[in-house]
């Protein structure tokens, strides 16, 4: 268990969802982009590591799948997980090897460039709310300097 922040994660149950899902979909609380991991792979085509916008639902996320995944039938487990970290967190706390290494189980050799692209990008969308959030685009305060009550 982790309580970084004050948030609880129960690394043992990401784990299990890590090695159990075809699918796994990780959520993260400052962007509204999703990492999307396809473990499923042939001698063809190897795991799918991608930043993903929000699909809405799970019936949309498959459908989505099934549109970019066409050669594999719609997976029997797919996993979500709400990251409530920093994106950094989850290399800190074991959980981005744990993905890398079941994906790069299946011999393919773009999988460590597709990770480190995704990490990449997963780090520049958390950088770019944080500094959204900083200077208020999008964001409104409960108070305005010099207004009185």
């Amino acid at each position: 268990m982790d309580t970084e922040n004050n948030t609880e994660i129960n690394l043992k149950e990401v784990f299990w969802t890590i090695e159990t899902a075809d699918v796994l979909v990780i959520a993260f609380p400052l962007f509204d982009e999703r990492l999307l991991v396809d473990t499923r792979c042939n001698e063809i085509v190897g795991p799918l590591i991608k930043v993903v916008p929000a699909a809405g639902s799970i019936r949309k996320r498959v459908r989505h799948i099934a549109a970019i995944r066409p050669q594999f039938p719609p997976p029997k487990r797919l996993m979500v997980v709400a990251w409530p970290k920093a994106v950094s967190s989850m290399v800190r706390l074991g959980v981005w090897t744990r993905v890398e290494q079941r994906c790069l189980a299946s011999g393919s050799p773009e999988v460590a460039a597709a990770f480190q692209e995704a990490f990449d990008a997963l780090l520049a969308l958390e950088r770019r709310a944080m500094q959204t959030a900083v200077v208020g685009d999008g964001h409104h305060t409960l108070w305005q300097r010099g207004q009185a009550d």
